[in-house]
């Protein structure tokens, strides 16, 4: 596998486990509804953009790539809603589980190219999706106290912006079906 491919994991692994630590850490201060919607949240992201990843490299193979990404959105939102309690753990399992489904079947069919793209695109969305998430749990473990950095929408887009740019910079994510036979052959041997 590509070094883009390991960043990729790298960003999802970090991200997700970063608001799993602060949810956890300042549980007693988050309120159901916003455990809910964070949970609703990392779920449905990590399932949708794990589920195209596992989709496009287990292509042909949509059972496997639906139960293993549904599986990952399903651990991802019932990790994030268990330290809240039992209605952000069930909303979050629940929708890991769609967002892994839909995420298998978009990467089940995308070719090889548009595959490579689309996941590029949720990453993507997927960053932004965790920067908004996190400025909603500052807001609310703080008391509407974010610190005055994360108050400039123009800073935060320049930020984004730049790590756009800088990930698409990394070149292929996903092996080419050549790349991935010549490794299969090499194991065989």
């Amino acid at each position: 596998m590509s070094i883009g491919f390991w960043v990729t994991i790298f960003i999802i692994l970090f991200l997700t486990f970063l608001v799993v630590g602060y949810v956890v850490f300042y549980r007693k201060k988050i309120t159901t509804m916003v455990g809910m919607m964070i949970a609703m949240t990392i779920g449905m992201m990590a399932g949708i953009t794990g589920g195209a990843i596992i989709g496009v490299l287990l292509s042909g193979n949509l059972f496997a790539s639906t139960i293993i990404a549904g599986s990952l959105g399903m651990a991802a939102g019932a990790f994030v809603g268990a330290p809240v309690g039992i209605l952000p753990m069930m909303d979050g399992l629940f929708s890991g589980l769609m967002g892994g489904m839909m995420g298998a079947m978009l990467g089940e069919m995308l070719s090889e190219s548009s595959g490579e793209l689309m996941i590029k695109v949720l990453v993507v969305f997927f960053v932004g999706t965790i920067l908004i998430l996190f400025y909603m749990l500052l807001w609310q473990t703080t008391n509407g106290k974010v610190p005055r950095i994360l108050q400039n929408p123009l800073l935060i887009a320049i930020m984004f912006i730049l790590f756009f740019f800088v990930y698409n910079q990394l070149g292929s994510i996903i092996p080419g079906k050549q790349e991935m036979q010549i490794n299969q052959h090499k194991h065989l041997e």
